[in-house]
């Protein structure tokens, strides 16, 4: 049963008093009455001053904040409860709940903070009642589990935790480089980051974990947004047979031209890590182009070597052609024309030069001869030194 306060007491000892006024004036008069409430007057202060002597006062820490209670002696929660302070689940207070308080005790309150960790690649929410951001970390390793912790990079000065409790060196890593920094107990992720003279975007990850004991932040670049990918396309070959090429040639009458491809994506990624790719459209910039290639289907002209004459001094027959291949060469140099005389110094049907005609055996001008004539002459100068005599329209013939 909880004591009654001093209030209630003294309204009970004024009843008393009442009561036993109207008993005296009816028992033993008026002066009996004012010795017996004298009395009891006194009796009724005395009981007051014990009552409000057997109230403690304790001091209260919550959280940087101080303030004081005065209450019936009692037990930690009491006292608080006095106070109007209310404990979180996770709150930590210091004697336990039901210890009992003596008289000046303080109790102390240490507030329990939110904390999201990075463990086995997904978040976990974890509450500490840790001063610093190192103490939080410790906390949780040892109880065996491997976890980093994102850091805040509040503007608000007073969110920001401080990173540990002791001067130390901190290794600040982003970019693919590192940076050693020395840390005051002052220090917090973001002063941290200055010193080092690292920039972190709004959308950035700024990490704190500890490898080998000691401490790091590392900043992991975030980026989302449209990314374009370009990508080659392969042309295709197309052959066209041609009877203007003769068989086993070929030429190329378009080159082909590779084309291109843009494909957009929404892109969200943290460090090498890509978290969304969404194609958003897909176009093709430059369409390929084809590679035409005709291969030739015409029959190649037969050339029977002549016989040799028995006598040395005796020039040999001239060569037997079939196919129509004099008519077929001299179409290609002149237009089959033996009267070729354009005044270039090469003349007739096969556009010979006067050093090379007269060496053959020919006279005049090889344009005043008959093509019978010119084309003997032609034959000898073939069985001697070959098609290459005429090297563009042998080749085109192949000849060559």
């Amino acid at each position: 049963m909880q004591p009654e306060s001093a209030e209630t007491m003294e309204m009970n000892t004024e009843s008393v008093v009442v009561a036993a006024a109207k008993t005296a004036v009816k028992d033993k008069g008026r002066k009996l009455i004012a010795g017996i409430a004298s009395g009891v007057l006194m009796l009724a202060s005395v009981v007051t001053v014990g009552i409000y002597w057997a109230r403690d006062t304790y001091t209260i820490q919550d959280e940087g904040k101080t303030q004081q209670v005065t209450t019936w002696q009692g037990t930690v929660a009491d006292a608080l409860e006095a106070a109007n302070i209310k404990l979180g689940k996770y709150d930590e207070v210091t004697p336990k709940l039901d210890a009992e308080l003596a008289d000046g005790a303080s109790i102390r309150i240490k507030r329990a903070k939110e904390y999201t960790v990075f463990e086995n690649d997904q978040t976990v929410k974890v509450w500490s009642t840790a001063g610093s951001l190192e103490e939080v970390l410790s906390t949780i390793e040892d109880t065996g589990r491997d976890v980093s912790l994102p850091a805040s990079r509040s503007s608000e000065r007073g969110e920001l935790q401080p990173l540990s409790r002791n001067a130390a060196k901190i290794q600040v890593k982003a970019d693919g480089k590192a940076v050693e920094v020395e840390a005051t107990a002052a220090d917090n992720v973001a002063t941290l980051l200055e010193k080092a003279k690292v920039t972190a975007s709004g959308i950035d990850a700024v990490v704190v974990d500890k490898i080998d004991g000691k401490l790091q932040i590392e900043v992991i670049r975030v980026k989302r947004g449209n990314v374009v990918e370009e990508k080659e396309l392969p042309f295709e070959t197309q052959v066209k047979e041609t009877d203007q090429l003769f068989k086993g040639e070929e030429r190329v009458v378009a080159e082909g031209a590779k084309g291109l491809e843009k494909t957009t994506y929404y892109r969200h990624t943290r460090g090498d890590k890509v978290l969304v790719n969404k194609e958003i459209s897909k176009v093709v910039a430059k369409a390929p182009q084809t590679r035409v290639i005709e291969k030739g289907t015409k029959e190649r002209p037969k050339v029977e070597a002549p016989q040799q004459s028995a006598n040395p001094n005796q020039p040999a027959p001239a060569p037997v052609a079939t196919g129509d291949v004099w008519a077929a060469l001299a179409q290609c140099e002149s237009g089959g024309n033996p009267a070729t005389n354009t005044g270039n110094g090469y003349y007739g049907m096969y556009q010979f030069s006067l050093p090379t005609w007269r060496a053959v055996g020919g006279s005049g001008l090889p344009s005043e001869n008959s093509a019978a004539e010119q084309t003997l002459r032609a034959q000898i100068l073939q069985q001697r030194a070959g098609w290459g005599q005429w090297p563009h329209c042998a080749r085109q013939l192949g000849l060559l």
